[in-house]
């Protein structure tokens, strides 16, 4: 059967309609439009797929590397804006003196000074000036590097004594740094009626060893080819051997997984390779001798002490722990040092952002945000009120007491901030050295990863900044970043239908998260059965996912952010500055916010691809399909809909 579709002309006539009008002063919204003209594919048929009709050109209109999707644009914006904030306000000079005590403010703008002179010539291997496998010791690779650098011929490095390394010292130092060995694995957890922090060591997963990652940092080492596959070849085979004494473990009779409950004493005295960890993963004045661990799986520790006691199986895991930790450095951290310094930072850099910038028009902000959060509150009420999860009454008084302790955080900074609590927050920081960017970098490293065992209430404290409005399910919180509260998804002139389309659009599908199916069964058993609704089964089988929180608040935000704009604004619906219609424009600057270089890959672990979401969005809401007069049946215009409110 020949398959309707939408005609030529009537997309003609809608790119017709995307026109500026420059008769009024609408100069943020006229600059919307226009991203929204560049991206539109006009050879697609936004009723067959509308992420390629919407986004089919995103990627040709915007070249620079760093902008590959809205997420990355806005950082990469808001990056370059603190950038020159500091480079004048904060000269160099005035801020980088070692003769005095530095203030949290000083030790940030020393490590930002340090970054710009090590921008042009970065070198990984710098790194390993800064930290050594042991007291003494020198990486064995290296001392290969050293002879290869005076043309010395090839020599095997020095074998060291027995139990000259400490491994899990070692394992702990690096760990401290946010890396992970697969060797040893650890989380911060609450116990107790008080919550107290503990630390609980556990079983690790062994990962897949990156080689295409392995043979591109030991060619940067610039050793001769021979050597590189030696040594490529020692690191296959000793990721190899941890995988078998991994497996061999699991299914050996004596794994014992009981986890146990042991005092820092006891660690101390019966399990010392544990303590080392710990005494090197803790942050400054935490470590306490009534403190207790919670230690599962205590003889695969030991076990794996055993395993490599031997002095060349030593020093071959740790060439394999110092390139895998050069991996990480290099290639899963930001690769522009500005970047990684918003991310180790970034409360004393927000702290001065919001004081140069935010605080200024606070009040503007406050107030146009507090409105434009009411008006999709009480539109998200209005959803939850319908019931169409045909919930209890008990049900629905748990739903609505956990969307009414929905608290936001605009910026991401600590209640109340203020100098002295900064201050006491870096207090742990070390003194930082403008001319020492490496050694710099690992401290702030360390700080940010201790940071987040003692995270302020209700902020962030993630390896990336966030950029996009984000929930936090442990405090049912909201985090509008600053970077979010710019062009090319907010601004305080953006027009209402521009603003509700995509920050809108944002804020609410974060608000949904709160009462997702996580969000909903982290309350008790229940909601236990939800997931066996048919609206959910109807999400699923409409197209499969493994992400279907993602789905539920993309779903629930499009929805929520549409009805917000027809109900709030339904005597003045239709923009001046534009004749394109409404109900299209708001879809297609939805699409902005999915918009992508990789449209077709699934985006870290939280959620589909973008094509599969913004596509999702348009085939189960009823308008979409009226909005550009999509046949009944048609690829975007399903006879059956997917919806959760």
């Amino acid at each position: 059967m020949k398959r309707r579709s939408t005609g030529i002309f009537q997309i003609v006539a809608i790119l017709g309609c995307l026109h500026l009008s420059l008769a009024q002063n609408h100069s943020e919204d006229l600059q919307q439009i226009r991203q929204i003209q560049y991206a539109l594919n006009r050879n697609a048929n936004p009723c067959v797929n509308f992420y390629e009709y919407a986004c089919g050109n995103w990627s040709a209109a915007h070249p620079d590397d760093m902008e590959y999707d809205v997420e990355s644009q806005l950082r990469q914006r808001h990056v370059l804006n603190y950038v020159e904030f500091i480079v004048e306000e904060y000269p160099l000079e005035e801020h980088t003196d070692e003769d005095y005590r530095q203030s949290f403010v000083d030790k940030s703008l020393a490590y930002f000074y340090s970054c710009i002179a090590e921008y042009e010539s970065y070198d990984v291997l710098r790194y390993l000036e800064e930290i050594k496998p042991g007291p003494g010791l020198e990486w064995p690779l290296l001392e290969v590097v050293a002879r290869q650098r005076k043309r010395q011929p090839y020599v095997a490095p020095n074998v060291w004594p027995v139990g000259k390394l400490q491994l899990f010292n070692l394992l702990g130092k690096l760990s401290s740094y946010g890396f992970e060995s697969g060797l040893i694995a650890y989380e911060w957890t609450s116990q107790g009626v008080k919550g107290e922090r503990v630390i609980k060591i556990s079983l690790p997963e062994v990962p897949e060893l990156k080689r295409n990652l392995l043979r591109k940092i030991l060619r940067e080492i610039q050793l001769p080819k021979q050597i590189v596959r030696k040594y490529y070849l020692d690191m296959v085979r000793i990721h190899q051997q941890l995988e078998t004494f991994y497996a061999n473990y699991i299914s050996s009779d004596e794994a014992d997984r009981t986890e146990y409950e042991i005092p820092y004493r006891g660690l101390k005295h019966d399990l010392q390779h544990l303590y080392g960890f710990i005494s090197q993963i803790e942050p400054p004045n935490r470590h306490q001798a009534h403190s207790v661990a919670l230690i599962s799986d205590v003889d695969y520790f030991s076990k794996l002490l055993a395993e490599f006691r031997n002095p060349h199986r030593i020093q071959k895991l740790c060439n394999y722990l110092m390139l895998n930790f050069l991996i990480y450095l290099k290639y899963e951290q930001p690769s522009n040092c500005f970047y990684a310094i918003k991310n180790r930072l970034h409360l004393p850099f927000d702290y001065l952002f919001s004081k140069y910038f935010y605080q200024p028009q606070a009040g503007e902000y406050n107030s146009h945000l507090s409105l434009l959060s009411t008006k999709i509150y009480r539109n998200l009420f209005s959803l939850v009120k319908e019931n169409r999860l045909d919930l209890t009454p008990e049900q629905m008084k748990g739903l609505r007491r956990q969307l009414l302790n929905v608290t936001s955080n605009i910026g991401n900074l600590p209640e109340n901030i203020n100098l002295e609590l900064l201050e006491k927050i870096y207090t742990t920081l070390p003194a930082m050295d403008p001319e020492n960017f490496y050694g710099n970098d690992l401290r702030a490293l360390q700080h940010q990863t201790w940071l987040r065992f003692n995270c302020p209430n209700k902020v962030i404290c993630q390896p990336q900044f966030p950029v996009l409005p984000t929930y936090d399910l442990t405090t049912n919180n909201v985090v509008i970043p600053f970077a979010s509260l710019q062009l090319p998804i907010y601004h305080l002139d953006l027009d209402p239908l521009l603003s509700l389309s995509t920050f809108g659009f944002l804020l609410a599908q974060s608000y949904a998260k709160a009462i997702n199916l996580r969000a909903l069964q982290e309350q008790g058993a229940d909601f236990a059965n939800l997931p066996q609704h048919p609206h959910i089964k109807c999400m699923v089988q409409q197209e499969p996912t493994d992400f279907i929180n993602e789905r539920i608040a993309d779903l629930m935000g499009a929805r929520i952010a549409y009805q917000t704009y027809a109900q709030e604004y339904k005597y003045n619906l239709q923009p001046q500055f534009t004749s394109l219609p409404w109900k299209q424009l708001f879809f297609l600057n939805l699409a902005q916010t999915f918009c992508s270089k990789t449209p077709e890959d699934v985006a870290g672990q939280e959620s589909d691809s973008a094509m599969v979401r913004l596509n999702q969005i348009a085939m189960n809401l009823e308008v979409f399909g009226e909005a550009f007069q999509c046949p009944m049946g048609s690829e975007m215009n399903p006879a059956r809909k997917c919806r959760y409110l």
